[in-house]
């Protein structure tokens, strides 16, 4: 999302909060909304693995397996714009 935000010449901001990047997108790629509930779900993982509070963090192997069709179902979509 961050290569198409810089390609449209969107605000680029350094964050990682899917939601905040799709919003971005979504302004001028309706396309994008395809994905949404993929970035809701994946979202929560960025911030609480990258910088625990408390270790260690738990996901169970459903939620991993989960949060890896999101990843590749994103790609597949996104790749398709």
């Amino acid at each position: 999302m961050k290569a198409f935000i810089v390609d449209r010449e969107l605000e680029f901001r350094k964050i990682h909060d899917l939601l905040v990047l799709l919003d971005l997108c979504l302004k001028v790629e309706p396309l994008f909304r395809k994905i949404k509930e993929e970035c809701k779900f994946l979202n929560r993982f960025y911030i609480e693995t990258r910088y625990p509070v408390h270790w260690p963090t738990k996901y169970t192997k459903e939620e991993a397996l989960k949060a890896k069709n999101s990843c590749e179902v994103i790609a597949m979509r996104l790749g398709r714009l």
